[in-house]
């Protein structure tokens, strides 16, 4: 997943600025910090808790000047300034669940459930960067990835009902992205691992089905 989201900034010659949003969580970290390592990309991070991001991003003033935006993709007036000028946008953010029974019995904070991020938070986020009003990034260079999720092709799956929908407000942002006109890519991940880079086979499948034996 990490590489399919950095592969596609690693052939950039010119300058590319990519802002990504979540970047304080388990997949937006990563991606962050190694963008930030590439030459000819301007990283900027969305979040939420200045001090995570402290924690996390390693910055020092954790301000604009030094490109981290605090922001909530649930209120879009929060968005116009982190997009702007972005020629690139990497979205990390999901709605988190809370469960008592691994990956059953959850519940969502308030205001934060899966229509609120996975759907209208990810609309929100796709329309900040198409209305950007910056000339010098034109509307056929500005691209998407957004980090979805496996089994949005399976309406009431075990995890969609688990999750309260979680994988159908997810389908409908995919649907939503698809439509906006914006350059995109959609990494509908699913088994990710926390250990070691490089020591897994990366399988790769479509509409949910795998390669035999995987």
């Amino acid at each position: 997943m990490r590489a399919a989201i950095l592969g596609l900034f690693a052939s950039s010659a010119a300058g590319v600025t990519v802002l990504v949003t979540g970047a304080t969580g388990q997949t937006g970290q990563i991606v962050y910090n190694e963008l930030k390592a590439m030459p000819n990309v301007t990283v900027r991070g969305l979040v939420r808790n200045v001090t995570k991001a402290r924690e996390l991003l390693k910055c020092d003033k954790c301000d604009q000047s030094e490109g981290i935006y605090v922001g909530d993709v649930t209120e879009p007036g929060t968005l116009e300034a982190p997009v702007h000028g972005v020629d690139s946008m990497v979205i990390a953010v999901g709605a988190t669940p809370h469960c008592k029974l691994g990956f059953f019995d959850c519940t969502f904070a308030k205001g934060a459930g899966p229509k609120d991020i996975n759907f209208i938070g990810m609309k929100n986020q796709f329309e900040a960067l198409a209305k950007d009003d910056n000339p010098s990034v034109p509307f056929t260079d500005r691209r998407v990835v957004l980090m979805s999720s496996f089994e949005t092709t399976q309406p009431d799956s075990v995890f969609d009902l688990a999750w309260k929908h979680s994988l159908f407000y997810l389908a409908q942002a995919e649907a939503s992205l698809m439509a906006s006109g914006l350059e995109f890519a959609i990494v509908q991940s699913g088994g990710l691992e926390d250990g070691p880079a490089g020591e897994m086979e990366l399988v790769v499948g479509h509409d949910d089905v795998l390669p035999k034996g995987a």
